[in-house]
Protein backbone atom coordinates (compact mmCIF):
# COMPACT_ATOMS: atom_id res chain seq x y z
CA UNK A 1 0.00 0.00 0.00
CA UNK A 2 2.83 2.14 -0.10
CA UNK A 3 3.05 4.22 -3.75
CA UNK A 4 6.72 4.91 -3.60
CA UNK A 5 7.59 0.77 -3.36
CA UNK A 6 7.31 0.25 -6.89
CA UNK A 7 7.04 2.44 -9.83
CA UNK A 8 3.05 2.79 -11.16
CA UNK A 9 4.50 1.76 -14.40
CA UNK A 10 6.33 -1.51 -13.39
CA UNK A 11 3.02 -2.35 -12.06
CA UNK A 12 1.41 -2.35 -15.17
CA UNK A 13 3.78 -3.99 -16.86
CA UNK A 14 3.57 -7.07 -14.00
CA UNK A 15 -0.35 -6.92 -15.02
CA UNK A 16 -0.07 -7.03 -18.43
CA UNK A 17 3.25 -8.18 -20.29
CA UNK A 18 4.54 -10.06 -17.56
CA UNK A 19 1.39 -11.49 -16.40
CA UNK A 20 1.22 -12.70 -20.00
CA UNK A 21 4.75 -14.17 -20.27
CA UNK A 22 4.35 -15.95 -17.25
CA UNK A 23 1.32 -17.80 -19.30
CA UNK A 24 3.67 -18.31 -21.82
CA UNK A 25 1.19 -16.10 -24.12
CA UNK A 26 3.15 -12.98 -24.67
CA UNK A 27 2.24 -13.79 -28.25
CA UNK A 28 -0.98 -13.37 -27.94
CA UNK A 29 -2.31 -10.91 -24.85
CA UNK A 30 -0.34 -8.40 -22.91
CA UNK A 31 0.73 -5.47 -25.05
CA UNK A 32 -1.14 -3.51 -27.87
CA UNK A 33 0.31 -4.72 -31.11
CA UNK A 34 -0.65 -5.40 -34.17
CA UNK A 35 -1.45 -9.50 -34.21
CA UNK A 36 -2.03 -9.37 -30.97
CA UNK A 37 -5.46 -9.53 -29.25
CA UNK A 38 -7.27 -6.37 -27.90
CA UNK A 39 -7.70 -6.43 -24.44
CA UNK A 40 -8.51 -3.04 -23.33
CA UNK A 41 -9.52 -0.80 -20.46
CA UNK A 42 -10.61 2.84 -20.42
CA UNK A 43 -10.70 4.40 -17.69
CA UNK A 44 -12.47 7.96 -16.45
CA UNK A 45 -10.30 9.88 -13.96
CA UNK A 46 -11.76 12.96 -13.93
CA UNK A 47 -13.04 11.94 -10.48
CA UNK A 48 -12.36 14.37 -7.01
CA UNK A 49 -11.06 11.43 -5.16
CA UNK A 50 -8.36 10.59 -7.75
CA UNK A 51 -6.76 14.09 -7.77
CA UNK A 52 -4.13 16.28 -9.25
CA UNK A 53 -2.99 14.46 -12.44
CA UNK A 54 0.36 15.64 -12.84
CA UNK A 55 1.40 12.05 -13.49
CA UNK A 56 -1.66 10.30 -14.77
CA UNK A 57 -0.63 6.77 -14.25
CA UNK A 58 0.55 6.72 -10.95
CA UNK A 59 -2.19 8.63 -9.93
CA UNK A 60 -4.80 6.37 -11.25
CA UNK A 61 -3.00 3.39 -9.91
CA UNK A 62 -2.72 4.52 -6.18
CA UNK A 63 -6.40 6.27 -6.41
CA UNK A 64 -8.46 4.73 -9.03
CA UNK A 65 -10.88 1.69 -8.71
CA UNK A 66 -12.47 -0.85 -11.01
CA UNK A 67 -15.87 1.35 -10.94
CA UNK A 68 -13.93 4.16 -12.95
CA UNK A 69 -14.06 2.12 -15.73
CA UNK A 70 -16.17 3.51 -18.93
CA UNK A 71 -14.91 1.07 -21.37
CA UNK A 72 -13.64 -2.62 -21.52
CA UNK A 73 -12.96 -4.53 -24.75
CA UNK A 74 -12.24 -7.91 -24.81
CA UNK A 75 -9.89 -9.42 -28.15
CA UNK A 76 -11.13 -6.09 -29.81
CA UNK A 77 -15.12 -6.62 -29.22
CA UNK A 78 -16.60 -3.81 -26.60
CA UNK A 79 -17.98 -6.25 -23.82
CA UNK A 80 -18.60 -3.43 -21.23
CA UNK A 81 -19.21 0.64 -22.27
CA UNK A 82 -21.03 3.11 -19.76
CA UNK A 83 -22.64 0.75 -17.27
CA UNK A 84 -23.64 -1.56 -20.10
CA UNK A 85 -23.11 -4.69 -20.67
CA UNK A 86 -24.02 -5.10 -24.50
CA UNK A 87 -23.44 -9.01 -25.06
CA UNK A 88 -25.60 -9.83 -21.80
CA UNK A 89 -29.53 -9.22 -21.13
CA UNK A 90 -29.25 -9.22 -17.51
CA UNK A 91 -25.60 -8.11 -16.35
CA UNK A 92 -26.64 -7.37 -12.79
CA UNK A 93 -27.74 -10.98 -12.86
CA UNK A 94 -24.57 -12.47 -13.98
CA UNK A 95 -22.85 -10.79 -11.29
CA UNK A 96 -25.22 -12.01 -8.42
CA UNK A 97 -24.49 -15.67 -10.05
CA UNK A 98 -20.56 -14.99 -10.06
CA UNK A 99 -20.51 -14.16 -6.42
CA UNK A 100 -22.58 -16.93 -5.29
CA UNK A 101 -20.33 -19.15 -7.20
CA UNK A 102 -17.39 -17.16 -5.92
CA UNK A 103 -18.46 -18.10 -1.78
CA UNK A 104 -18.94 -22.17 -2.91
CA UNK A 105 -15.60 -22.13 -4.27
CA UNK A 106 -14.18 -20.04 -1.03
CA UNK A 107 -16.37 -22.69 0.88
CA UNK A 108 -14.69 -25.43 -0.57
CA UNK A 109 -11.16 -23.85 -0.49
CA UNK A 110 -11.96 -23.25 3.60
CA UNK A 111 -11.62 -19.38 3.25
CA UNK A 112 -15.37 -18.63 3.92
CA UNK A 113 -14.05 -16.69 7.23
CA UNK A 114 -12.41 -14.00 4.32
CA UNK A 115 -15.49 -12.64 3.23
CA UNK A 116 -16.57 -11.04 6.99
CA UNK A 117 -15.74 -7.85 8.09
CA UNK A 118 -12.54 -8.04 10.46
CA UNK A 119 -14.30 -6.61 13.33
CA UNK A 120 -16.60 -9.10 13.07
CA UNK A 121 -14.29 -12.13 13.18
CA UNK A 122 -13.20 -10.87 16.66
CA UNK A 123 -14.74 -11.58 20.01
CA UNK A 124 -15.17 -8.49 22.03
CA UNK A 125 -15.31 -9.15 25.42
CA UNK A 126 -15.72 -6.66 28.80
CA UNK A 127 -12.95 -6.48 30.64
CA UNK A 128 -12.68 -8.20 33.92
CA UNK A 129 -14.10 -6.56 37.35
Amino acid sequence: LDPTRMPAERTIEMATINAAKALGLEQEIGSLEVGKRADIAVFDIDKPYIGVLHRPISTFICAGNGSDAKLVMVDGEIVYRDGVYPRCKDGKRVIMDAEKIAKKVLAAAGLSARLQPAWRQQEVRAPAR
